[in-house]
């Protein structure tokens, strides 16, 4: 079953991706990433996409598997680079009997509260009967202060809540969590995928993380 979760957040995060201009970034070195621990590379020839990924976070019962109130997730970080943009982003899955209808995720990092709303969501029904509801974040020039809070608090307690029309899920990211995803986007930005050309073509052509807000208090 959690393969078919991951294949249908897959196909969520392709859909989002579709070429859209001729715009082609440059300089996105992905040997960075080649000989990397727990960092997996795949590449697909028929599309020219590579997909970069950490499999001890989305692995069944990994580091990003997630105890919540009212069923499970999971929580991993992914990179799809193609001739567009090198996307960076997080993906959060919840699976439960009864749905949610999650459309908005607060982090709390130190005294800040950042808001992700207008984020990319998906919703099915599984086999067993169990829905799962899954929704990405894209890091863009306008969110990428997120990942630098992160990145400074990583040893602190940090707390989630995805938000839903009948339901809420809190939980705190683990060390594990936090390290591998911060891990995975150092190297993102160690091969160029933070350059302000790049983040602000996501920012504009992908326009997920318009409701994005940031509060102190």
């Amino acid at each position: 079953m959690k393969k078919k979760i991951l294949a249908l957040a897959l196909a969520v995060l392709l859909a989002m991706t579709v070429s859209v201009s001729a715009f082609a970034t440059t300089g996105f070195n992905k040997a960075v990433f080649e000989g990397k621990d727990d960092i997996e590379i795949e590449y697909d020839d028929m599309t020219g996409k590579t997909k970069i990924s950490v499999p001890s976070l989305f692995s069944l019962w990994g580091d990003g598997y997630l105890s919540l109130s009212n069923g499970y997730g999971y929580i991993y970080p992914r990179i799809l680079s193609d001739s567009n943009a090198d996307l960076f982003c997080i993906a959060i899955e919840y699976i439960s009997s009864d749905w949610a209808f999650i459309d908005k995720e607060i982090v709390k990092i130190g005294d800040t509260r950042y808001t992700f709303d207008n984020v990319s969501i998906g919703r099915q029904v599984l086999n067993s009967g169990k829905i799962t509801e899954y929704l990405l974040i894209y890091i863009d020039k306008n969110s990428a202060a997120f990942m630098a809070d992160l990145i400074e608090h990583r040893e602190e307690e940090i707390k989630v809540r995805l938000v839903g029309k009948y339901t809420n899920q809190d939980f705190v990211l683990s060390k594990s969590v936090k390290d591998k995803i911060i891990n995975l986007y150092n190297l993102y930005a160690a091969a160029g995928g933070t350059n302000e050309t790049n983040l602000d073509y996501v920012a504009k052509v992908y326009n997920v993380n318009s409701g994005y807000i940031a509060e102190k208090g």
